[in-house]
């Protein structure tokens, strides 16, 4: 739990009472008087009962862990119960649990401790109760609970280990803005800002989270950027008209529609050991395929470990389908090294048109050059890059604005999604109250 265990055994203390004993042992041999016996048997009876007590207790017990739910939304809370069952009912004897829950898909890794202190005496069974609120996206495993027996003269600790590692699932959620704090989402050719703010609130599943976005003429599913070989006749002169620059207009039976396909960066250096940077990337992620899916898209979602494919159907296996992509999200985690596009491999060898668009959500904006290299491989499949830096930042920096102009003027499309920073998701645990008495 800590660098230094809490509960121990007093060797200093057992030092003097073994002294103690030795001398009043010594004394009632060589003198025989009843002081010097009866200190005998006092210090002799105390040491017995610290060591025998304590060990007695550990042995007897057993300790099952009781999780709520298995799997439930990032932000939700699960409560955790620990049922303590005794064999022998031995008083005069202090129970500690310790225990810690790690989410293993997070970046830091940081656990969330929980202490709490018993004292039973007669008691044969007790049952202890607290919860993990506001829990971030990943897999929460638990290890085993740690069980520390004393006695009442702080003298010993018998410390014993019960197996029971447990997780539970934390599936992703749609990305959270409040409407008075909308995010932007800003390109090189848009100095228009307020055409790339939605202000619409994303408060839950089934929201439309897009629909302010997609409702601009210039942006959404049924137009995109223009790209060198589109036919004029399909450019949308409205919003060329409002200086918002070229864009093709897309319709129900444009083939450019049907298919989609979108990559995971996992590097983690560029999250900056934020982890609630990499769930939003993740979120912002479960947004784009979930609305293509809806609208009738064929998705195709890379991450470095796998890939998922979502025909666009609209019926009971394609929820299926999503519900089985929220579960292999959840389980992401961050790599250490840069790997490439996994696609690439798949795709290399296979004829493509060149107006397919590859989509990447990634905070990695600082690296152009990585960019800039997966745009000329990515280009020899026939595919376009499109680049959505996941950032803190309400309103994209120089540094930021710089970096745009410079993919931009290499074809790479850039865009910048807000990640609000009014819930900070850490998981933590409830104080066992027999703690602060006893500990």
């Amino acid at each position: 739990m800590t660098g230094r265990s809490r509960y121990r055994t007093r060797w200093a203390a057992w030092s003097i009472l073994f002294a103690g004993l030795l001398c009043a042992g010594v004394a009632a041999v060589v003198r025989g008087g009843a002081v010097e016996w009866f200190i005998f048997a006092l210090l002799g009876g105390i040491g017995a009962v610290s060591v025998g007590l304590p060990i007695a207790a550990s042995k007897s017990m057993n300790i099952k862990r009781i999780v709520s739910e298995t799997e439930i939304e990032a932000g939700e809370s699960v409560q955790i119960t620990l049922s303590i069952e005794r064999k022998w009912r031995i008083p005069m004897v202090w129970i500690a649990i310790e225990e810690s829950v790690r989410n293993t898909s997070s970046l830091n890794d940081r656990p969330a401790p929980y202490r709490t202190v018993l004292a039973q005496m007669f008691g044969g069974s007790a049952a202890v109760n607290y919860s993990l609120n506001e829990l971030a996206r990943g897999v929460h495993r638990f290890g085993p609970v740690t069980v520390t027996c004393g006695d009442l003269f702080g003298l010993t600790a018998v410390r014993r280990e019960v197996n029971g590692e447990t997780e539970f699932v934390v599936l992703p959620t749609l990305p959270e803005n409040d409407a008075s704090n909308p995010f932007q989402l800003t390109g090189r050719r848009q100095p228009d800002i307020s055409a790339y703010t939605v202000s619409s609130s994303l408060s839950g599943e089934g929201t439309d989270a897009y629909a302010g976005l997609f409702g601009k003429a210039g942006l959404g599913p049924d137009s995109r950027p223009y790209r060198e070989g589109d036919s004029l006749r399909h450019l949308d002169f409205r919003a060329a008209a409002r200086g918002r620059g070229l864009y093709t207009k897309l319709h129900d039976g444009d083939e450019s529609r049907s298919e989609r396909f979108v990559w995971i960066d996992q590097l983690a250096s560029p999250y900056g050991n934020d982890s609630r940077l990499f769930d939003a990337c993740i979120s912002w992620t479960l947004l784009d395929v979930q609305r293509s899916s809806e609208a009738g898209s064929s998705v195709m979602l890379y991450a470095d470990e796998w890939t998922c494919h979502l025909s666009g159907a609209s019926d009971s296996e394609q929820m299926a389908r999503l519900s089985e992509l929220k579960h292999m999200l959840a389980r992401v985690t961050p790599s250490d090294t840069q790997k490439e596009w996994p696609g690439l491999a798949e795709l290399r060898d296979e004829r493509h048109r060149s107006d397919r668009m590859l989509t990447v959500y990634s905070a990695d904006w600082h690296n152009a050059g990585r960019w800039l290299k997966l745009a000329d491989q990515a280009g020899e499949c026939g595919f376009g890059l499109e680049l959505h830096g996941v950032t803190r930042s309400a309103v994209p920096s120089f540094a930021m604005r710089e970096t745009g102009r410079l993919l931009e003027a290499s074809g790479i499309h850039c865009y910048w999604l807000h990640v609000t920073q009014s819930k900070e998701a850490w998981t933590s645990a409830g104080k066992g109250e027999d703690a602060y008495a006893l500990g």
